[in-house]
Order: structure tokens, then sequence, then C-alpha cells
């Protein structure tokens, strides 16, 4: 049994598969490149590396719930001439979830909202950020629905606890239609504590809302549920009035 025959069980062992998926590969191009020993470790460790990173990667894109083709690199800012794109690049850089500053994308239908909201989510998901996107009518059912099982406070937690929680179409019902941003029943109480418990985690996460939300006052600060306050950005796309 040669040494490589050997090698191969062990890096199975150690759940190092990046390695021994280009082994062969490496190994060929160290003998053909002459590399150093330290060299042809680090192109090693760089290819485990590099798989581990795209797994990671993968779980946190699967898990937030954003679409795969909403990126950036897909949008055409020429679309909408309207959108101010140095300011879009700059939600890119995700610092708005560092400061715990919360976004608004403001705008009639149709205008882009929703594929810039997910296209953000995107960018936080590559600089290692934990996303979840919902629609938030689908949201606030489904953490509704735990009233009756038993399983609200631990929805809620799930939530909560996400530093970028992006919601969808607020204001709208699961048809489309317009609705006032006060939920009934179930749904009222689901969006109280969804409220109260943002604001508990507001020092760890960020809340970006998208749609035709219009927004009255200074346009500045967003009040609490207990007189708190946190910063708002709003960034209106296409022609909308915030009153």
């Amino acid at each position: 049994m040669n040494t490589l025959s050997q090698l191969k069980p062990k890096l199975n062992r150690l759940k190092m598969s990046g390695i021994l998926e280009n082994l062969d590969l490496r190994i060929r191009q160290a003998e053909e490149e002459r590399l150093a020993y330290s060299d042809f470790l680090l192109s090693l460790f760089q290819d485990e590396i590099e798989r581990r990173d795209f797994k990671v990667l993968s779980a946190r894109l699967k898990k937030s719930g954003l679409e795969a083709k909403m990126t950036f690199e897909s949008f055409d800012f020429r679309f909408n001439a309207r959108i101010h794109e140095p300011a879009i690049r700059e939600l890119c850089t995700c610092s708005f979830v560092e400061r715990m500053e919360n976004v608004f994308l403001v705008g009639p239908s149709g205008v882009g909202k929703t594929h810039i909201a997910m296209a953000l989510g995107h960018e936080a998901v590559r600089r290692g950020i934990d996303v979840l996107f919902r629609r938030t009518y689908a949201l606030l059912k489904w953490l509704g629905s735990g009233r009756a099982d038993g399983t609200f406070e631990r929805k809620l937690k799930s939530i909560a606890d996400v530093p970028l929680l992006i919601l969808d179409d607020f204001g709208l019902n699961d048809r489309k239609r317009q609705i006032r941003p006060i939920f009934t029943g179930g749904s009222n109480c689901a969006m109280l504590s969804l409220k109260r418990r943002l604001a508990w985690n507001r020092t760890r996460k960020s809340t970006t809302q998208n749609s035709g939300l219009s927004i009255s006052g200074n346009g500045k600060r967003a009040a609490y549920p207990g007189g708190d306050t946190a910063p708002e950005r709003i960034y209106p796309i296409g022609p909308f009035c915030i009153g």
C-alpha cells in the first residue's frame, strides 16, 4: 500500500474533503512546478478553507430565504433612474448592521425594492452575517400560529436573534392587497410581541423593511415600545411621498 492510499482515509476521517478532492492535482502541480514544501501545504489548506467557507455560505443562504438570483450583480440600476446608486452602494458595506440602524426602502410596486432588499441580504451573508428574509404578512401569520401550539416564544426568539431581519411587503396581505399596518387577533399580538422583542435585542440586530410604507414624522428616528429609540435611514425608491 503506497503512502497516498494511506493518506486518503485519514483525510476522510478528519473531514478534510477539500484537500482530498484536489490532492492528486496538487501533488502533480507541486512536482511540475517544484514547489517548496511550505507552498504545497499552503495550497492544500487553502483548498480546505475555501471548501468550508463555501459550505458555511451555502447553509447561511439556504436558511435566509433569499432568492439566489436577487443579487446586485443581476440588478440593473438603469432600470429605475430615481434610485440613488451611490447611497445603495454604501448600504452594501452593511455598516448599518454594525451601527444597529434600521433601513426603510419605500416606493410603489415594481420599482425594485424587493430586489434591492434581497441583494443587501446577499451582501450581508457574504460578510458572515446571518439574514432572515420573510414576507411580513406570512411571518406574522406563522408567528401568531404559535399561540395555539405553545411554540410562540420559541418562534419569536428565532426571529429576534437574527442579526439582519428583512421584512418585505409591509402593509400588504397574502394577496398583495394593501391593508392598514395594524393586524387583528393573533397577528396583532404577534406584531406587538415582535416589536418588543426586536427592541430588546436592538443592540445585536438590524431590520430592513421595504415596500410602500408611509412613515410619518421627521424620518430620522422611530419610537420603540417603552419610549426607546433607534436610528433609521429612509430610501425613497421611485416616486413616493413620505408624509
